[in-house]
C-alpha cells in the first residue's frame, strides 16, 4: 500500500470527481466524459492511492453553454423531459452536455471492473424515473452477476 505519511496512509477515501472537467469548449467534448473519468482515476493511482479508496463521482446534471447558459433546469431529469431520446446521448440541443445512460453504464462498469471503492452521485434528486433512470443504470452494472459479466451479457 503506501508508506507512512504517503497518500494511502492518510486518505480514508478519495472521491474522484469525473463530473467536472475544466476549461472545455462544448465542441471539444463533454465536460464529464468517460475518458476524463479514466484519466482522473489514473492520476490518483499513480500517486499511490489504492483502488479500494477511490470513489468515482458522476453527474446527474448537465452543463449548458451558449444559448442555454444561465437557464435553469439542467438536471438530468429536466434534460430528458425537454429533449426526447436524450437519455441515450451526452448532448442535448446544441449546447447542453451531460452523461446519458450509455456513459453512466460505462463508468459504472469501469468502477466494477477496476475494483474501485464505488460511485458518488451529484445529485440524486436530478435522476429521472423509470427506464430513463441513471441510478437504475448504475445498479444494473454494479449488480450484474459475475457469469453475465464474463459472458458479455448485462
Amino acid at each position: 500500500m503506501g508508506k507512512a505519511g504517503g497518500p494511502a496512509s492518510v486518505c480514508f477515501c478519495l472521491g474522484v470527481n469525473s463530473a467536472e472537467q475544466p476549461a472545455l469548449a462544448p465542441a471539444a467534448a463533454s465536460p464529464s466524459s468517460f475518458e476524463f473519468a479514466r484519466t482522473s482515476v489514473a492520476y490518483w493511482l499513480k500517486r499511490g492511492v489504492p483502488k479500494s479508496k477511490l470513489v468515482l463521482g458522476v453527474p446527474f446534471y448537465g452543463h449548458a453553454f451558449g444559448a442555454a447558459a444561465g437557464r435553469r433546469g439542467n438536471g438530468y431529469k429536466d434534460i430528458v423531459a425537454r429533449f426526447p431520446g436524450a437519455e441515450l446521448r451526452d448532448q442535448a440541443g446544441d449546447t447542453i452536455w451531460y452523461n446519458g445512460i450509455p456513459t453512466i453504464r460505462a463508468k459504472a462498469r469501469y468502477v466494477r471492473d477496476e475494483g474501485l471503492a464505488g460511485i458518488m452521485i451529484w445529485s440524486l434528486n436530478n435522476d429521472a424515473p423509470g427506464d430513463k433512470s441513471l441510478l437504475a443504470a448504475i445498479d444494473a452494472e454494479l449488480s450484474a452477476p459475475a457469469h453475465a459479466v464474463a459472458a458479455g451479457r448485462r
